[in-house]
C-alpha cells in the first residue's frame, strides 16, 4: 500500500503492472480499481519463472519474475521492485528507452561488485571483466519487449548455476539475472555508467547502513539535501535493524493523496549555494558525496563540499542544456582543498553527449590547489559537435583529494568576426613554404574555422591524435575528434600533419602495465610487449588515415642533454633503449610509405641539445631508420633564441640530409626565465625577425606551423616556457595583432 500510494502520487498517468507470484494473482486483482494498475496473469509464465528460482536456489524467488516482462504485452517498460519507494516521476526512464534502447541494470559500482563476487571469480576466468562489472548489483531495469527471451535464459541456467560458488550468499539473485542479461547479446549498460555520462535524475541505490536523512514534504531528503529518486532494499541491507527511515516512509505514504510533485529546478548559469541546495551539482560517479557546507566559502557563507572520491575523475558534475555548434561559453569556478589534504592538481572538464555516447574535453589547464587559498578554474569552450546535452565537472589529474567548490559561473560569449580584408598569410608566404596552424575541435567551426581557411595551407591535429585521446584503453579507439578535424582539412584542401605517435606525455597508464595492472619493469618479455603495443597503435592510427596525412611527428621529445647518453629517461627508453624509436619509424614507413616522417623536438636551437639530437639522428639514419626530417617546435621567448641560433640549427640538419619543419611556433611576450611581458608591438617585432630568418633559409624549411592562430588567455602554456600568455598572432577576438602585420611585411 505505501508503494502504490507513493507511485500514484508522483506518477498519476504512468501505466503500472504488478507481477505477483502465481498463487497471489487472485488477491492482487481486488486492488486494481483503486490504484489503477493491471496484474500479470499468465500463470504458466509465472510458474516457469518460479521454476528458475527452484533450479538455481531451491525455492521460488521474486527476482526471477522479472523475466516475464520480456514475454508480456508491453513494448517498453521499467521494472521497480515493490520494496522500493518511488519519490519522483519515472518519465525519464521512457526517455532513456528512446535514447539508449538498452537493457539497463544498476551494476558497476566497485564497492557493491566486490561484495557480490568472491575473490576467486577474478582469477578463475569464469566471467569477463565487463561481465563482472555489469552483473554486480541489485537492479533497476528499463527495457523493450523481446530484448531477452525466456527460452534463452532456460538454456543457460547450468552456466549461471556455475557462478553460485563465486557469489556472496546474501546477494545472488539479481546479479545472476544481470549476468543472464549481460550474456544475452543485447545492448547493456549500467545506471552508474549512465550517471557518469551525465544523464540526470537516475536512481542511485542507498543502503540502510548509510545516512539517508528524513522525509520532508513527501521526499526522502538525504544528508546532502538531494532528494533520492528510489530507495531499493536488497541483500544484507534487509538484515539491518535500523528501519526508522523506512517506517517513516511507510507512515507518510500510507494514505497520501496522489498529487504529482514539482520537478526540481535548475540553477541556471551561476551557483553560490547560499540557498542551502546543490543547485544542480551532483556526484559524477555516485559513490562520492557532494554536500552544501558552511565550513568554508569563497564568498558568502556556503560552498559545496566534495568528499569520498574513489577515483581522480570522481567529483561534482552539473548537466547543462545543449548549446548550438559554434557557440562559445566561458566557465569559471573556485576550488579549495579541505584541511589536511596534500596539494592536488584540479581542472574543469566537460562531457558532450549525443545519442547515448559521451566524449570528453578539457576546459581549463590544470591548477595546483591547496587547503590554503581559493583557486579559480576558468576557461572558454566552443561547441564543435552536435550534442544532446553537456556535463561540466571538476576532476584531478591524480589522487582523490576532498575539496570545496564555490561561485560557479557560465557566460555565453558573443561570436567574433574575422577581418576579411587583410592579407592571407598562406598567400604571403607561399613562395617560401606552406603556412599552417595547430587545430582542435574548436578551430573547425564558425569564425575560428573561417580564420584557419583564410590564412592557412595546412593544419596540425594538435591533440586528437595523441595516444591518450585516440586509444585510452588497449584496442578501444576514439576517432570522433580526429575524424572531424582531418575531414575538415580534406573538405577544404588543406594538408595535414599528424601529431604525435610516440611521446612520454599523454600516454595512457595501461601502455606501461602488464595484463594484471602491474607496472612493467625492464625485462626482455616486457620490452617485446611494449614494442608490440607500439606497433599495433601505429598501424591502427596511421592505417586509418593513410593517404590523408602528409607528414607525421612520429616520435616526440626524446632528448635530455643532462643525461650521460643525451636521451630522456622515459619509460620508453628505460624498457626498450633506442628500439622504440627504431620500431616507431620502421612501422610508420611500412604503414604509410608516402608520408614524411619527423622526429619532433623542442629547444633545438640550444647548442647542447642540438648536438645531442644531431648525433642521435646521424646514428639512427646510418642504421637505416627512415627519419625524413626534424620537427623544430620553436616555442620561443621574446629575446631568445637569436636569429643566428635559428640559422645554425636549420643548417646543421640540412647538412645531415634532413628536412626541417617548424612545427609549433609561438612567441612568449615574456623574456627567457620570466619577467614582465613586453608590448604587443615588441612581440610583433620579434615575430617579424623570426620570419625574416625563415625566409632567408626557405630552401632549408618545408613548412612553418604556428601553435594556434588566436590567443586564449584562459589557457596558458606551461612548458617549456612558463607564463607564456598571449603568444599568438591574433587576439582572442580573432583580430590581427602587430605580430600578424610583422609577418605579412616580411
Amino acid at each position: 500500500m505505501p508503494f502504490l500510494n507513493s507511485f500514484r502520487r508522483f506518477n498519476p498517468d504512468v501505466p503500472l503492472c504488478l507481477i505477483p507470484f502465481a498463487d497471489d494473482v487472485e488477491g492482487l486483482t481486488a486492488l486494481r480499481e483503486r490504484h489503477r494498475f493491471s496484474v500479470f496473469t499468465d500463470i504458466d509464465l509465472l510458474r516457469t519463472c518460479e521454476a528458475i528460482g527452484l533450479e538455481l536456489r531451491g525455492k521460488a524467488l521474486g527476482h526471477y519474475r522479472k523475466l516475464v516482462m520480456w514475454e508480456g504485452p508491453f513494448e517498453e517498460f521499467v521494472y521497480i521492485d515493490s520494496d522500493a519507494i518511488v519519490l519522483h516521476g519515472i518519465d525519464f526512464a521512457f526517455e532513456l528507452l528512446a535514447d539508449y534502447g538498452f537493457v539497463t541494470a544498476h551494476g558497476d559500482d566497485p564497492l557493491i561488485r566486490e561484495h557480490v563476487w568472491n575473490d576467486s571469480v577474478y582469477g578463475a576466468g569464469v566471467l569477463t571483466w565487463k561481465q563482472i562489472a555489469f552483473s554486480g548489483a541489485t537492479g533497476f531495469i528499463a527495457s523493450r519487449r523481446d530484448c531477452l527471451r525466456l527460452d534463452d535464459v532456460l538454456d543457460r541456467l547450468p552456466q549461471a548455476a556455475e557462478l553460485l560458488p563465486h557469489m556472496c550468499p546474501h546477494v545472488v539473485d539479481q546479479p545472476l539475472l544481470n549476468y543472464l542479461m549481460v550474456t544475452s547479446g543485447h545492448r547493456y549498460a549500467s545506471l552508474f555508467g549512465l550517471t557518469r555520462a551525465g544523464v540526470e535524475h537516475l536512481p542511485l541505490e542507498r543502503s540502510a547502513e548509510a545516512v539517508l536523512g528524513v522525509v520532508r514534504d513527501g521526499q526522502l531528503v538525504s544528508a546532502d539535501r538531494c532528494p533520492t529518486l528510489m530507495v531499493h532494499w536488497s541483500g544484507p541491507v534487509k538484515e539491518s535493524t535500523d528501519t526508522s527511515h523506512l517506517e517513516a516512509l511507510r507512515e507518510f505514504y500510507r494514505n497520501r493523496p496522489a498529487t504529482p510533485d514539482d520537478a526540481p529546478d535548475d540553477a541556471g548559469t551561476s551557483c553560490t549555494f547560499e540557498d542551502g541546495s546543490r543547485q544542480g551539482w551532483r556526484p559524477r560517479e555516485g559513490g562520492e558525496s557532494c554536500v552544501v557546507t558552511t565550513a568554508d566559502a569563497h564568498t558568502g557563507t556556503s560552498s559545496l563540499l566534495v568528499t569520498g572520491r574513489a577515483t581522480c575523475w570522481a567529483g561534482p558534475v552539473k548537466a547543462l542544456e545543449a548549446e548550438p555548434v559554434g557557440s562559445t561559453c566561458r566557465f569559471a569556478v573556485w576550488v579549495k582543498l579541505t584541511p589536511g589534504e596534500p596539494a592536488s592538481r584540479l581542472r574543469l572538464s566537460i562531457g558532450r553527449h549525443l545519442a547515448g555516447t559521451a566524449e570528453f574535453d578539457q576546459v581549463t589547464k590544470t591548477a595546483v590547489v591547496t587547503p590554503d587559498a581559493w583557486v579559480e578554474l576558468a576557461g572558454t569552450y566552443t561547441v564543435a559537435h552536435p550534442v544532446d546535452f553537456l556535463s561540466l565537472y571538476v576532476e584531478s589529474t591524480s589522487g582523490t583529494a576532498s575539496f570545496y567548490l564555490d561561485d560557479f559561473t557560465m557566460r555565453r560569449l558573443p561570436r567574433p568576426s574575422i577581418e576579411a580584408d587583410i592579407p592571407s598569410l598562406k598567400d604571403v608566404l607561399a613562395a617560401c613554404f606552406p603556412f599552417g596552424t595547430a587545430i582542435g575541435t574548436h578551430q573547425i567551426v564558425a569564425d575560428h574555422a573561417e580564420l584557419v581557411l583564410k590564412h592557412c595551407a595546412s593544419v596540425t591535429v594538435g591533440n586528437a591524435l595523441k595516444w591518450d585521446a585516440v586509444e585510452p584503453a588497449e584496442g578501444h579507439h576514439r576517432w570522433t575528434d580526429a575524424d572531424a578535424q582531418i575531414g575538415f582539412a580534406g573538405a577544404n584542401g588543406l594538408a595535414v600533419r599528424g601529431h604525435t605517435l610516440v611521446w612520454h606525455e599523454q600516454t595512457p597508464a595501461w601502455v606501461f602495465r602488464d595484463d594484471t595492472g602491474a607496472e612493467l619493469l625492464p625485462a626482455p618479455e616486457n620490452k617485446q610487449l611494449l614494442l608490440r603495443r607500439l606497433e599495433n597503435h601505429i598501424r591502427a592510427v596511421m592505417g586509418r588515415y593513410a593517404g590523408r596525412i602528409s607528414a607525421w611527428d612520429v616520435v616526440n621529445e626524446v632528448i635530455d642533454e643532462t643525461e650521460p647518453e643525451g636521451l630522456r629517461r622515459s619509460p620508453w627508453y628505460d624498457l626498450t633503449g633506442l628500439d622504440y624509436i627504431r620500431t616507431a619509424f620502421a612501422v610508420a614507413r611500412e604503414t604509410d610509405p608516402a608520408a614524411k616522417l619527423y622526429l619532433n623536438e623542442y629547444d633545438t636551437t640550444r647548442p647542447a641539445r642540438r648536438r645531442r639530437l644531431a648525433a642521435l639522428v646521424h646514428r639512427l639514419r646510418s642504421e637505416g631508420v627512415p627519419i625524413d626530417g626534424i620537427g623544430h617546435q620553436m616555442h620561443i621567448a621574446v629575446d631568445q633564441p637569436t636569429a643566428t641560433d635559428i640559422e645554425d640549427t636549420l643548417r646543421t640538419f640540412t647538412e645531415l640530409g634532413l628536412d626541417n619543419q617548424i612545427t609549433e611556433l609561438d612567441v612568449s611576450p615574456r623574456p627567457t626565465g620570466g619577467g614582465a611581458a613586453v608590448s604587443a608591438e615588441e612581440q610583433g617585432r620579434r615575430y617579424g625577425e623570426v620570419f625574416v630568418t625563415f625566409r632567408l633559409l626557405c630552401g632549408h624549411i618545408s613548412s612553418v606551423t604556428v601553435w594556434g592562430l588566436a590567443d586564449n588567455p584562459d589557457n596558458l602554456c606551461t612548458f617549456p616556457h612558463t607564463g607564456t600568455d598571449n603568444p599568438l598572432i591574433f587576439d582572442e577576438r580573432l583580430q590581427a595583432k602587430p605580430a600578424f602585420w610583422a609577418i605579412a611585411a616580411t
